[in-house]
């Protein structure tokens, strides 16, 4: 970490950084004032310590319920449903996770960095059944309902007219995961009839299809705004299309 913060001030959560000036620019996409923190041409001492301050946290509050129904009678299900919230500083991913993350270098790397994380997906409904059909067939389904995941609008200081002394910097113009992608839903099928071949080799034949409705729900936007070239929100990231799969399989 640059020397720009009291390593003991860290430890307790309080920020007070040195050899930063904060700046004021207008967010051209809402039209408010964005502040970035533009650090000083003073030679500053590169200094590593290892810690663990107050606010590198992160919190998880989750409810499972599971309702179970056992192969009986030619057919079984499962249907669960989990509500799950995960807030707070670090995040899940490896970015946030490893000990190189910038949060305590500079300030610019605070700006809304609270809030809820870019993995979390609020409600997550799942059913997953079989049925024996005649002559052996079976019948699988998978069918999940996931609430979009959280995405947060970001700004670059030279988009908004600002020249940093440490050249291009990135924010959250806004609070961290305010933004939701629209909910997923995919349903999966699949048949396979099995054939005896001798007393412990049985011959399976496949079918799936993935993505039965073909729907194409954007899993990913351009999260810039204001960035030459880009389109805020453009999506450019789909749910992949209907797929079918064909196989084979031996069991012994």
């Amino acid at each position: 970490s640059e020397q720009a913060m009291d390593v003991n001030a860290i430890k307790d959560g309080e920020y007070t950084w040195s050899y930063y000036t904060p700046v004021t620019a207008v967010d051209p996409f809402d039209g408010s004032t964005v502040t970035f923190y533009d650090r000083s041409t003073d030679l500053v001492a590169q200094t590593y310590f290892i810690t663990n301050p107050e606010p590198a946290q992160r919190d998880y509050t989750g409810v499972e319920v599971v309702l179970n129904k056992r192969f009986s009678k030619n057919w079984q299900m499962m249907v669960s449903y989990v509500y799950a919230k995960s807030t707070g500083l670090i995040g899940t991913d490896f970015d946030d996770s490893w000990s190189g993350q910038s949060y305590f270098d500079h300030p610019n790397a605070h700006t809304n960095a609270l809030g809820r994380f870019p993995y979390e997906r609020r409600h997550q409904l799942k059913l997953q059944g079989t049925y024996r059909l005649p002559w052996g067939i079976l019948i699988s389904t998978y069918y999940r309902g996931l609430a979009g995941r959280t995405y947060t609008r970001r700004i670059r200081s030279g988009d908004v007219g600002l020249d940093l002394n440490q050249g291009n910097v990135t924010i959250n113009a806004e609070e961290r995961g305010s933004r939701q992608y629209p909910w997923l839903h995919q349903w999966d099928l699949r048949l396979e009839k099995q054939f005896r071949i001798k007393d412990r080799i049985r011959l399976g034949f496949i079918a799936d299809c993935f993505n039965v409705l073909n729907l194409n729900t954007a899993t990913s936007y351009e999260t810039y705004s204001g960035r030459s070239g880009y389109t805020f929100e453009e999506v450019d990231g789909i749910l992949d299309p209907r797929i079918m799969r064909f196989g084979i399989r031996i069991m012994w």
